[in-house]
């Protein structure tokens, strides 16, 4: 084992995880045979065969399965040395990787400007997924942290609470609800509504407080994002029911109405969230600390109308 190397673990990993020598080469920017050429060092090395090819597919053997346990494991701790060495030193410095739903991403890059110009040298990237691919990140402890609206309850996770997430009904600014005053859930009912595509965190939110209220939505039209549901509503398709931070824009600029509904703003809440027995490194306890004070701030004034 000794005679492998960090590099041929970090593409083994990646084939293994991909099962797929051209999307492991794609992710780590190296052509296709020298993939190949390092798996089979790393195999020779070992003495073992770690991956099998069957009529054009990829298959980890059974000590490939446990190799790729194992590579994970070295990676993730050689991570961590250096994130948290990196975080003694006079300017801190380092990579966060996070991983956040659609709607986190109308207030989250805010907070990332902020956190920039307080500590320049920490890199931070961030991917737009959707709920269902946060639980397979967090599953394979793929990034430092994961913004979520719903703690798991499939996984044991550490959570840390960030900013409140108001959702509002929206509607066209000529729509016949637009200038009426407490409006009934009994009424709202009437109406068609847009939602979002199942799995959605913003659908799971909805359908958690009409189950409260014993009420039914009456679904007109699933459109799969936060932009065409706005975009549809603006045309007159229906209503719907999205998080503040998506629409505040469009309120301001009197393209939508925030409908005054009894029983709304429905108080969500965003969460950091990230395993349980994962042990975050210095300079990701630097952002978590920031987010909890001064990204607060610059998260709760993108929700000013």
């Amino acid at each position: 084992m000794l005679r492998a190397t960090i590099r041929q673990m970090q593409i083994f990993e990646s084939v293994a995880r991909h099962l797929s020598f051209t999307r492991a080469a794609e992710e780590l920017f190296i052509t296709q045979s020298s993939v190949s050429l390092q798996v089979k060092q790393l195999s020779t090395s070992l003495d073992t065969v770690l991956i099998e090819s069957v009529s054009n597919k990829l298959y980890l053997t059974q000590s490939g399965k446990k190799m790729l346990q194992h590579c994970q494991h070295i990676l993730r701790e050689l991570k961590d040395v250096e994130n948290d060495m990196a975080s003694f030193v006079d300017k801190p410095q380092g990579k966060i990787s996070i991983s956040g739903t659609i709607t986190s991403q109308f207030f989250l890059p805010r907070v990332f400007g902020g956190f920039n110009k307080k500590y320049p040298e920490i890199e931070l990237e961030m991917k737009v997924v959707t709920r269902p691919e946060i639980d397979e990140r967090m599953s394979h402890n793929k990034d430092d942290l994961y913004i979520v609206s719903r703690k798991p309850t499939h996984m044991d996770v550490e959570i840390i609470p960030f900013v409140e997430n108001p959702m509002i009904v929206i509607a066209s600014m000529d729509h016949p609800l637009a200038n009426e005053k407490n409006i009934s859930l009994e009424r709202l009912m009437e109406e068609k509504f847009l939602i979002r595509e199942p799995g959605s965190s913003t659908l799971k939110e909805i359908e958690k407080f009409y189950k409260t209220h014993n009420i039914k939505l009456r679904p007109h039209m699933i459109l799969g994002g936060n932009e065409a549901i706005k975009q549809g509503v603006i045309g007159g398709l229906g209503i719907s029911i999205l998080s503040l931070f998506t629409s505040v824009l469009e309120i301001k600029l009197n393209i939508l109405k925030n409908l005054n509904v009894t029983g709304f703003p429905i108080q969500g809440q965003w969460y950091f969230a990230y395993p349980a027995e994962k042990k975050l490194p210095g300079v990701v306890n630097l952002f978590t600390d920031y987010v909890q004070t001064e990204g607060r701030e610059i998260a709760n004034k993108c929700l000013e109308l």
